[in-house]
């Protein structure tokens, strides 16, 4: 479609899926996120993730490593991986 100006106009919003009734919903979580401890009263809170609160997350969700890392990790010798976790730690505390 041509306006009177000479530019082209797309009439039909084609590719759009907002207030199509075949357009994508999202899907719902399997579990609901529940707090260990509130700390919603008086600030904005902090709401400590799943797998705080539900004791059988990582049998469902099992930790993954990538293969370069786990090959680091198990390259070097024990008292350099002790040393990087105590920076780890102390990095963590400052």
């Amino acid at each position: 479609e041509q306006t009177a100006s000479g530019s082209i106009t797309q009439s039909s919003p084609v590719g759009s899926s907002a207030g199509t009734p075949g357009g994508r919903a999202k899907r719902q979580r399997e579990e609901q996120m529940t707090p260990i401890v509130d700390l919603s009263e008086g600030d904005d809170g902090f709401v400590l993730p799943a797998c705080l609160s539900n004791r059988k997350f990582f049998d469902k969700n099992p930790l993954q490593v990538p293969a370069s890392e786990k090959n680091y990790v198990l390259g070097v010798s024990s008292t350099a991986r002790q040393n990087q976790l105590n920076e780890d730690i102390a990095a963590v505390i400052r």
